[in-house]
Formats: structure tokens, C-alpha cells, sequence
């Protein structure tokens, strides 16, 4: 009988080892049919439209903003929260700037770390499609691309995560130059 328990508390202990494995291994917040990271909201297709935002005052902005917490309004920018991200808004005498959307900053057995996306992904998450483009900058710290995005010439910074180069943790737009 001690045989037994030994063997049944061993497969248990194995089991347990494989489904932690399971649930906490994956960095990316895609859904899709191998992931079993349940740890964080899933987030939607699109959350928020960037380019729809643009001619916007601040105001109107934050009424557009759905699903978060305002945690910070000042003058010239405002900042939001959501469970799956921040999106901050910066402003010149009410004028739109420049926004940006960053995936979330877990904790994970370890030093935090940041979330990552791939560039299409993390495009189709604020409603730009970066599908097939190529950048004009690449460096250790971001890769931007130039768009012209509904009439308006604009960079499109993307920084990537420290896990890979491949994998991005937030969306920058801003007026290019």
C-alpha cells in the first residue's frame, strides 16, 4: 500500500507540474485554439480605432474610450487603464499629438515582464494594418513605419518586448518628423 500512495502522489505531483506549465508558459495574448493562458482578459480584436481618433479634441477622446479607468488628466495628455493595457493621448493646445497603446507588465515567476504581440496583431488591436509593411527605422529599442493615415503623414513607432525581437509590447502614432 505505501508503494501505491507513493505512485498515486507522484502522478499527482506530475500533474500538477504539467498544468502549471501549461497555464503559465505562453507571453502572448493571442487567442487561439493552442493557447491556455487564462491568466489575463482576453483582449479584443479592437479595443480602440487610432485613426478614428484623429481631428478628435481630448474630450471627445475620452468619451470614445470604452472598458477603462481614467487614472490621469492633465492639460496636455490624459492616460488610461484597461485589463489588457494603457492608452495615453498627448495634446498641443487641444490638438491631437500623439497616442499610444502598451500591452500590460506581468509578473511571472521571475523580474516582470511586458506582454508581446506581433506587429499585425498589435496594428489590428488599435485599427492600424501593418500587414506587409516595412519599416523605415530599425533599431534595438523600436522599428517605426511611415503611414498616411487618414490624410495625415504619420510615424508609427512599435517597441519591442525583451523577450524577442518579433514580438512588440506597444504602439506609438504620432505626425511624422
Amino acid at each position: 500500500m505505501n508503494a501505491n500512495f507513493r505512485m498515486i502522489a507522484l502522478l499527482c505531483v506530475l500533474l500538477f507540474l504539467a498544468l502549471a506549465c501549461g497555464r503559465f508558459g505562453g507571453t502572448s495574448t493571442s487567442s487561439d485554439e493552442n493557447s491556455s493562458d487564462n491568466t489575463l482578459p482576453e483582449i479584443p480584436k479592437e479595443f480602440v480605432n487610432m485613426p478614428s481618433l484623429f481631428g478628435k479634441t481630448k474630450d471627445e477622446m475620452k468619451g470614445l474610450l470604452k472598458g477603462g479607468t481614467l487614472t490621469n488628466d492633465h492639460d496636455t495628455w490624459f492616460h488610461y487603464e484597461f485589463a489588457w493595457g494603457t492608452f495615453s493621448a498627448n495634446f498641443t493646445a487641444e490638438e491631437f499629438y500623439s497616442m499610444e497603446f502598451t500591452l500590460p507588465l506581468v509578473q511571472g515567476g521571475g523580474e516582470p515582464y511586458f506582454l508581446g504581440e506581433k506587429k499585425e496583431r498589435l496594428g489590428e488591436m488599435v485599427g492600424i494594418d501593418l500587414n506587409g509593411k516595412v519599416p523605415v527605422t530599425i533599431m534595438d529599442s523600436v522599428v517605426v513605419y511611415e503611414e498616411t493615415i487618414g490624410g495625415n503623414e504619420m510615424d508609427i513607432t512599435l517597441t519591442p518586448t525583451e523577450i524577442g525581437k518579433d514580438l512588440f509590447r506597444s504602439i506609438r502614432v504620432s505626425p511624422k518628423g
